[in-house]
């Protein structure tokens, strides 16, 4: 590879082989926090669990973000509260291998898995909730098109603290992306 082409970044079906990786990142403290997860230890048996329940679950829709001619998993992202009535779903993503933190990635696996929920599961609504503290993920929303809806205030406690979260959404009128093959619209 030259160094005039990307890295490749693809989402795939969540699995069994993606649990270590994932175990490893929803123990660490620094990733957890930017996620707002509980601080309860997860097992590899309690992974491995809930992977299984995902794949059964109709109202989420999980992936493997695989990043690198190697397809090396980095991180997971995923729908799910998905309401096919109403045509919505929550989003939740996150980079688990810090060492490719800030290099697009998270906003190429967004796209395609906002590309997966609204042209394949047929979305109108995707909405999002993220801790007030996390810019990184703020600016990266906005910049993909998210509208910034409200705060709620000293909704979290964490480290000791009420933090506020902010609640963002997106309309498949206003996605401009790709789509879960990386085709433009």
């Amino acid at each position: 590879m030259n160094g005039n082409e990307p890295e490749k970044v693809i989402i795939v079906p969540y699995c069994e082989e993606h649990v270590a990786k994932t175990v490893n990142w929803v123990n660490d403290p620094e990733i957890m926090v930017l996620v707002d997860r509980s601080p309860e230890e997860v097992t590899l048996d309690g992974c491995h669990a809930w992977a299984r329940s995902i794949q059964q679950d109709g109202k989420k829709a999980m992936f493997a973000i695989l990043y690198g001619n190697g397809r090396e998993h980095i991180g997971n992202c995923g729908l799910f509260e998905i309401d096919k009535r109403s045509r919505k779903a929550k989003l939740w993503i996150y980079i688990g291998e810090k060492d490719k933190w800030g290099r697009g990635i998270g906003k190429k696996a967004l796209n395609m898995l906002l590309g997966h929920g609204f042209n394949v599961l047929g979305l109108n609504r995707v909405y999002l909730y993220v801790i007030e503290d996390n810019t990184r993920a703020r600016r990266l929303y906005e910049s993909q098109g998210f509208s910034r809806e409200g705060v709620l205030r000293e909704d979290t406690f964490m480290g000791g603290k009420f933090k506020n979260t902010v609640f963002y959404s997106i309309l498949s009128k206003e996605f401009k992306g790709k789509d879960i093959y990386g085709q433009s619209e």
